[in-house]
């Protein structure tokens, strides 16, 4: 009995295995399984994809046509395609199972430059590296209690911000350009040598330390972001709305490493099963990327409102011509000065030279044209005062002449009668 028994529980623990299968399937034998649910998906997907990369599209032919420095229209246009690549990368990944680790390994990659990119606009934004300490000032301090890595940390006190301080802040943005790509060079390697599954949360697999740096590197990057936008936040905040950027990018991050950690330990908890097509891992990639593609669309439209502005493409922190012109237009050529000047005080000192100079330029040049004016004037008076005279001048010349002329008449023909004896 005890002999039977035990066969009889290998033999069920066989069929389990043999009805589990090891490897995911072929683009051919998924679409050859699939029922007519899995058709309406992958067509929510494909849309999902097109109205994505629809809108990326109408961007780069806005950035074109508005974006006047070259390089913030190259790194903007770069930025925005992050959602494309990642929905792109999804739907691949649902489409063709086997390469989900390929296509994590490239999505992966790809935002790892973008975070680099982005760091480099905000830059931009301050005018360049030389700029930048024109604008801030001397006495600009950098709060370090900011998420992700610090935000508990109240009592860490501000740093002054120097040359040394924005160069560390700069290289932890720009490590996860060097780090992403040298960990998913070493993940291929082991993945094509069978020692790298993704979604096996083992301490024995390569995968979960790959994770573990991966997020390190990415939250070590997206800490330096938020450090340099609470250095810059007075200028950048107020001129192009960099809280909103930093915040479609780090939405970006989160559906990308939280989702798949979650299947990850779904999986080695067995709460995702196997089937006859999908293996547990496999079934595990294919919800994650179903996930990126549905999710990148509406990240897209917000990315879409923060990025898509004219005043990006040429405009400066600090830089208040914009203001100063509809204040300008608002107001009247004596009243224009006091404004701009309560306007620089509100917006702050760094650019009181600025506004004001900008404000007496105006008013120079509104009493130009004033002057201009009453100089037209005086000439078109001058010229109606020697018309009349011109004219007073010919009717005295008629009046004298007529009476000359009548007087001689008189006195000739009165002489004979006066001569008379």
């Amino acid at each position: 009995m005890e002999m039977a028994e035990g066969n009889s529980s290998n033999s069920n623990s066989s069929s389990v295995e043999v009805g589990c299968s090891s490897i995911p399937p072929s683009t051919q034998e998924l679409f050859e399984e699939l029922p007519v649910g899995g058709y309406v998906l992958f067509s929510f997907l494909f849309l999902f994809f097109l109205l994505t990369l629809g809108i990326y599209i109408e961007e780069v032919v806005f950035i074109m046509k508005n974006f006047k420095i070259s390089m913030r229209k190259k790194k903007t246009i770069w930025i925005l395609a992050l959602h494309s690549v990642f929905s792109g990368c999804g739907l691949i990944g649902c489409i063709v199972p086997r390469s989900g680790t390929l296509i994590d390994m490239v999505s992966n990659l790809y935002f790892g430059t973008c975070l680099y990119n982005f760091g480099r606009l905000l830059i931009s934004y301050m005018g360049g590296g030389d700029r930048i300490w024109q604008v801030i000032g001397p006495d600009r301090r950098v709060p370090l209690h900011t998420p992700p890595l610090c935000c508990c940390c109240v009592c860490l006190p501000p740093v002054k911000l120097t040359r040394s301080v924005f160069f560390r802040i700069s290289l932890a943005i720009m490590q996860v350009a060097i780090v992403r790509p040298i960990l998913m060079f070493f993940a291929a390697v082991l993945w094509a040598n069978g020692s790298y599954a993704p979604g096996q949360m083992e301490p024995s697999g390569a995968y979960m330390y790959f994770t573990i740096v991966n997020a390190v590197s990415s939250v070590t990057a997206v800490y330096g972001l938020m450090l340099l936008r609470g250095a810059f936040r007075p200028e950048l905040e107020r001129d192009f709305h960099v809280t909103g950027k930093i915040f479609s990018i780090q939405l970006v991050l989160v559906f990308s490493a939280i989702p798949s950690m979650i299947l990850g330990i779904l999986v080695s908890t067995h709460v995702i099963p196997c089937g006859p097509i999908f293996p547990s891992e496999a079934r595990a990639e294919a919800i994650y990327h179903c996930i990126l593609v549905l999710a990148m669309l509406p990240f897209c439209i917000l990315a879409r409102y923060f990025f898509r502005r004219t005043y990006d493409g040429y405009g400066t922190a600090g830089d208040q011509r914009k203001l100063l012109a509809a204040v300008m237009t608002a107001a009247t050529a004596a009243a224009a000065a006091p404004i701009a000047t309560d306007i620089s005080r509100l917006l702050g000192s760094s650019v009181d030279d600025t506004v004001t100079s900008i404000a007496k330029e105006e008013v120079n040049y509104e009493e130009e044209e004033e002057d201009t004016e009453e100089m037209e004037e005086k000439e078109d008076e001058e010229e109606m005062e020697e018309k009349e005279e011109e004219e007073e001048t010919e009717d005295f010349n008629d009046y004298s002449y007529k009476d000359v002329n009548s007087s001689a008449r008189q006195a000739v023909f009165k002489w004979p009668s006066e001569t008379k004896v």
